[in-house]
């Protein structure tokens, strides 16, 4: 166990390591975190190979291909990641010729052109990574593409925040990276690993004090025993390994229309994007909804 976690930390050190140098014209950043790296099996099917760190470098390959994955095709691009393993990635969630930036507003606001008049009811996340694209954006506002992963929302095609809303240090960049990557375990150990290497390297970031009680060991979410069936009620449902928005690692996703059975479901509801829900295990796969994408099974 310790020499894993040795190697993780190891490995996550060469990854911290981006810092501020521009990409090369082959390169992309990796902007949604645990991207999963595929390799291609035969009749152009895809097999999972490793999952990939936001913020991760990706030399692009330049070759494109397009795979059905959950009913839906999807365009990929063949990459090499930090590790050196070759394969397939969304290309959605890769950015070329760009920057890395920290979201520092509560909610940032998004805008379709670099004008304050042009703004919109949609918003960007506190501590969501973004790409800050280097050609279209101007002295007061920055292009940009993300996953805000709190919204579940995507920014695949380029929109605009204000600079001010944004940190660039690398001090901040590498801070949310760590955090995004101890987030995604339930083992406490792990996480207070973690969170030490954050107070010996990132005490200074403009984020500490959110990563700290984030971090901090959550209480148990009381369940008991569920059955029935249900209906899957929005597309690319998140399914997570336990029952919360920000440490219940991301296993897989749901497709509209996809029923399920549930094993259990918590005792009472917690509030997820404004909408109260308790949350619900299901089965097959297994792993954990939250109950607004659930719908009762006619």
């Amino acid at each position: 166990m310790k020499r894993a976690l040795a190697l993780c930390f190891l490995a996550l050190s060469a990854a911290l390591a981006f810092a501020s140098p521009a990409l090369a014209p082959n390169e992309a950043f990796v902007i949604m975190h645990n991207l999963p790296l595929w390799t291609e099996k035969a009749g152009a099917k895809l097999e999972w190979k490793e999952n990939l760190v936001i913020g991760d470098r990706l030399t692009l390959l330049n070759r494109t291909a397009k795979f059905k994955q959950d009913g839906r095709e999807r365009e990929y691009s063949r990459v090499k990641a930090p590790s050196g393993a070759e394969g397939w990635v969304r290309s959605s969630y890769i950015a070329p010729k760009a920057s890395l930036a920290v979201i520092k507003a509560e909610k940032a606001i998004v805008y379709s052109e670099p004008r304050d008049v042009k703004m919109t009811a949609k918003t960007v996340s506190f501590m969501t990574i973004v790409a800050v694209i280097q050609d279209g954006g101007t002295v007061d506002f920055a292009k940009i593409v993300a996953y805000d992963a709190a919204q579940e929302a995507y920014y695949t095609d380029p929109v605009y925040v204000s600079r001010a809303d944004l940190s660039f240090a690398d001090a901040d960049l590498n801070a949310v990276i760590l955090f995004n990557t101890a987030k995604g375990t339930k083992d406490a150990g792990i996480r207070q690993n973690f969170m030490r290497l954050i107070d010996s390297r990132y005490s200074s970031s403009f984020f500490y004090d959110a990563i700290k009680t984030k971090l901090s060991p959550a209480p148990a979410k009381a369940t008991q025993p569920a059955s029935g069936s249900f209906v899957v009620n929005d597309d690319n449902v998140n399914l997570r390994a336990s029952p919360d928005e920000v440490s219940g690692q991301v296993i897989s996703s749901l497709s509209r229309g996809a029923k399920v059975e549930v094993l259990e479901v918590t005792s009472q509801k917690y509030s997820v994007g404004g909408v109260e829900a308790p949350w619900y295990k299901i089965k097959a796969p297994e792993g954990w909804v939250f109950g607004a994408f659930l719908s009762p099974a006619e």
